[in-house]
């Protein structure tokens, strides 16, 4: 919805307590984990896969940022590109040094009234919801630790990262709207 520019950087590294930056690295993730799985499937050799995911996974997400640098509201991130590279890293890495995953990022959501104050940012549909509203995402990593030690198979630990009480990107426009942004941590 906003006009063509030269392209340009935006620095948002601030901005929603850094729950898009989480985002940005579990999306990178993921599509690096499904890339390489699908070309394992296809009869591509694991190494060569594991290579392709990431930099497919880097690449996929990363075209927003392109975009975004075009885009007269908005501008390239330099952080999401970071946080990007780290996602797909981290699959690359665990795979180039255990052959296996054994840390994974998970994802949970609730809807929270936040949405219904500011629809149009934080989204109007549950979907929308979904992807905007930081304020009912939590992002975990979540250890498989029968892999690293004698440990019940079953029993994972995880630790999970949130925020809420947001309704504007930045801590100052929250803060005078009568809101007090704040971090959770979470352990599982």
């Amino acid at each position: 919805q906003y006009d063509k520019q030269d392209f340009q950087f935006f620095n948002d590294a601030g901005e929603w307590k850094q729950m898009d930056k989480v985002g940005h690295f579990y999306s990178a993730y993921q599509l690096s984990s499904i890339s390489s799985n699908s070309l394992q499937w296809s009869g591509v050799s694991k190494k060569k896969s594991d290579w392709i995911g990431a930099l497919t996974g880097f690449a996929v997400i990363s075209s927003i940022e392109v975009l975004d640098g075009f885009s007269a509201g908005y501008g390239a991130s330099v952080s999401d590109l970071a946080a990007n590279a780290l996602g797909a890293g981290f699959y690359l890495g665990q795979q180039a040094i255990w052959k296996q995953i054994r840390i994974h990022p998970k994802f949970s959501f609730h809807q929270t009234e936040y949405a219904s104050q500011r629809p149009e940012t934080l989204g109007s549909t549950h979907l929308q919801q979904i992807i905007k509203d930081y304020n009912g995402q939590t992002y975990w990593l979540s250890a498989d630790m029968d892999k690293f030690l004698k440990f019940p198979k079953w029993l994972n630990f995880s630790i999970g990262y949130g925020a809420e009480d947001m309704l504007y990107a930045n801590d100052e426009d929250n803060l005078q709207n009568n809101l007090n942004p704040y971090r959770q941590f979470y352990f599982g």
